[in-house]
């Protein structure tokens, strides 16, 4: 089954807010206007080509979050762009980068362990590649994508 469609199973309310997207650079604090932050990133997306992205098998954030998510395999591309982007930004991580798909987080604990333990029956393997990021704001009623920019420069 594809990303998209396990959100929408699983977790309606997430995926009525974004679509999947694998978080390249953690949310921050910032004022920084958007005009700024595309300048700052620009550079890295401007040399970048696709990166491949394999989703294989569950995890959790359980007991800190409910989070239930699907792992994206680390590789070096991916662990160099997140890096290039962090970097580009001058962020700095509030957690290891631990790149995953979120399938559920609007759920209790309960249904978190339940989705898991339903998931885990069957193993999930997933190709794809990322071809573009977006810039996401966090709003009262929950994340607004802002600005979505293509690798090797085009908008």
């Amino acid at each position: 089954m594809v990303p998209e469609a396990l959100r929408k199973r699983y977790d309606g309310k997430s995926a009525g807010m974004t679509c999947a997207h694998v978080t390249m650079a953690g949310p921050q604090d910032t004022e920084r206007p958007l005009g700024d932050v595309v300048e700052a990133i620009s550079p890295v997306l401007s040399f970048m080509e696709h990166v491949p992205l394999v989703y294989r098998g569950i995890g959790t954030f359980l007991p800190t979050t409910p989070t239930v998510f699907l792992e994206v395999q680390p590789h070096i591309r991916l662990c160099v762009f997140h890096r290039a982007l962090t970097l580009a930004l001058g962020w700095k991580d509030e957690f290891a980068f631990h790149p995953h798909l979120t399938l559920a987080e609007y759920v209790d604990s309960e249904r978190a362990a339940d989705i898991c333990m339903e998931l885990e029956k069957e193993p999930v393997v997933v190709k794809d590649c990322m071809k573009s990021v977006t810039v996401f704001e966090k709003t009262a009623s929950g994340w607004l994508a802002l600005r979505e920019l293509h690798f090797g420069g085009a908008v």
